[in-house]
C-alpha cells in the first residue's frame, strides 16, 4: 500500500469505494454491525492513547481515523440508499396496477411501436418516494424532463433474460424496478430546466457537425467532442474496441486536459488574477461537463480538475492521485450506484493505472533515456500496459474480450486526435 503512504485521506476514499461497492449485496443486520464497529473502533483507539500516553497510538489514530469514518459513512450510505430502495421492490412489486408519478431521466431505446426510458419515481399512489425505475410505454413520445402521470404493474428488473441482465445493465443508473405503462399523461414538459439549457448547446453542436460534414466523419465527431455515441455505427465502435483506442470516443480526461491547455493559453494571454482564472476555469470546465451530458467518466476527469485548482487557490498542495480518489468519491457519495458504473469504474482504473506507471518511470532508470522520439515511445508503452493490467478485470468480466494492439495504437494514433 506504498502509495497510499502519507495519503491519509485517499486511503480513506479508497475504504470508502470498497466499502460502497460490497454494501449493496450485504444483509441489512451486517451493514448495521458494520456501521458501528469502525467508530467504535476510534472511540477504543482514542482511550487507548489518553489512558497509556503511547506515541504509537496516536500515530495509529491519526493515520486510520479517516478510513475508520469514510467506512462507516459508506455502510451508512448502503443502508439507507440501497436497502431503502430494495425496501421499494417488496412493498410495491405485488402484482397490482399503481399510480405513479415520474420525470424522465433518460431515453434509452426507440422502436416504432416501443420505448424504454429511466425515470426518476417521486410518488406511488399517495407515498412520496424517491427512486428511479425502467419505463416501457408503447410508443416513443417522450424526451428527458417530461414530467408525467403513468399507471401500470411494478416489476423487479429481470436478472437473466434470453442472456441480457436488466439488473446488471441498468444498476450503475440506480434502476432498481421496472413499470410497463398501461396509459399515461403529461404533467408538464420540463424544457426551461438549467440542465436542458445545456443539452440544447449539445444538440445545437451535433445538428451542425451533421449538417457541415460528411456522414462518415460528423458520429465520430460528435463522439469525440460531445459524447454523443448514439448516431456511431456499431462496425466503428467495434473496430475502435479491436485495436484498442476505444476510450478516444468517451469523453474523460485527455479531452477536458486539451480543453484546459486552451484556456491556460487564452489566459496567460489576458493576465487575470488568481481568483478570475479559477472562476474561469471552473465555469468553462462544469459547463462542458453539463454540456456532454453528465458522463461519469467526463465528470470524473471535470471534478479532480476543480479540485487541483480549487485546492491550489487556497495555497494547499494536493498530489493529483488523492485528488482522483476525492473526485471518485465525491461522485459516488451523492450518486451511490455509479459505483457499479463500468464507465467510471474505466475511467478510475486507467488514471489509477497512469499514476502508478508515472511512479515506476520516475522512480527508475527510465527516465535518464536520451532522445526524445524513444523517450516519448518507451513511456507511452509502459503506461499502456499499466492502464491494461489494471482495467482488464472489468474489460473481461464486462466486455469479454481484450484488444492486445492497445499499447502500439496508443503511440500511434493518440497523438493524432489530440
Amino acid at each position: 500500500m506504498g502509495i497510499f503512504k502519507n495519503r491519509n485521506l485517499a486511503l480513506g476514499c479508497f475504504g470508502f469505494l470498497i466499502a460502497l461497492y460490497l454494501s449493496y449485496s450485504l444483509k441489512t443486520e451486517l451493514l448495521n454491525i458494520l456501521f458501528v464497529l469502525p467508530l467504535a473502533l476510534i472511540i477504543i483507539s482514542i482511550v487507548c492513547h489518553f489512558i497509556f500516553k503511547k506515541r504509537d497510538i496516536k500515530k495509529l489514530v491519526i493515520k486510520y481515523t479517516p478510513l475508520c469514518l469514510f467506512l462507516s459513512l459508506a455502510f451508512l450510505v448502503g443502508i439507507f440508499v440501497f436497502k431503502s430502495d430494495l425496501n421499494y421492490i417488496t412493498y410495491y412489486c405485488d402484482g397490482e396496477s399503481k399510480e405513479t408519478e415520474m420525470e424522465i431521466y433518460e431515453v434509452i431505446y426507440l422502436q416504432d411501436d416501443l420505448g424504454i426510458y429511466l425515470a426518476d419515481v417521486y410518488k406511488i399512489e399517495n407515498d412520496e418516494v424517491n427512486t428511479r425505475i425502467l419505463l416501457t410505454t408503447q410508443d416513443k413520445e417522450l424526451e428527458a424532463g417530461d414530467r408525467l402521470k403513468a399507471s401500470g404493474t411494478f416489476l423487479p428488473l429481470s436478472e437473466n433474460s434470453l442472456g441480457f441482465s436488466e439488473k446488471d445493465t441498468y444498476l450503475e443508473y440506480g434502476a432498481t424496478m421496472s413499470l410497463e405503462a398501461d396509459s399515461y399523461e403529461f404533467i408538464e414538459a420540463n424544457e426551461n430546466s438549467f440542465i436542458s439549457f445545456f443539452k440544447s448547446i449539445n444538440r445545437s453542436f451535433a445538428k451542425r457537425f451533421k449538417n457541415n460534414v460528411n456522414s462518415t466523419t460528423s458520429p465520430i465527431l460528435s463522439a469525440l467532442f460531445l459524447g454523443n455515441r448514439e448516431s456511431l455505427e456499431d462496425n466503428v465502435s467495434r473496430d475502435f474496441s479491436r485495436i484498442g483506442i476505444s476510450h478516444i470516443l468517451s469523453l474523460s480526461g485527455m479531452h477536458l486536459a486539451i480543453l484546459v491547455g486552451i484556456l491556460e493559453l487564452l489566459i496567460n494571454k489576458l493576465k487575470l488574477n488568481k481568483i478570475l482564472r479559477y472562476l474561469v476555469f471552473v465555469s468553462v470546465i462544469f459547463g462542458y461537463v453539463l454540456m456532454t451530458g453528465l458522463s461519469l467518466s467526463c465528470l470524473r476527469a471535470g471534478l479532480m480538475i476543480i479540485i487541483v485548482y480549487t485546492i491550489e487557490l487556497f495555497f494547499v498542495h494536493l498530489n493529483r492521485l488523492s485528488s482522483l480518489f476525492i473526485s471518485v468519491f465525491i461522485i459516488c457519495l451523492f450518486s451511490p450506484y455509479a459505483i457499479f458504473s463500468p464507465s467510471l469504474q474505466l475511467s478510475f482504473l486507467a488514471m489509477l493505472g497512469c499514476f502508478i506507471s508515472a511512479r515506476f518511470i520516475h522512480k527508475g532508470s527510465l527516465r535518464r533515456l536520451k532522445g526524445r522520439g524513444k523517450r516519448y515511445v518507451i513511456f507511452t508503452l509502459i503506461t499502456s500496459m499499466f492502464v491494461i493490467f489494471f482495467t482488464l478485470p472489468v474489460i473481461t468480466s464486462r466486455f469479454g474480450m481484450v484488444s492486445l494492439l492497445s499499447p502500439i495504437s496508443n503511440v500511434i494514433l493518440v497523438p493524432i486526435f489530440s
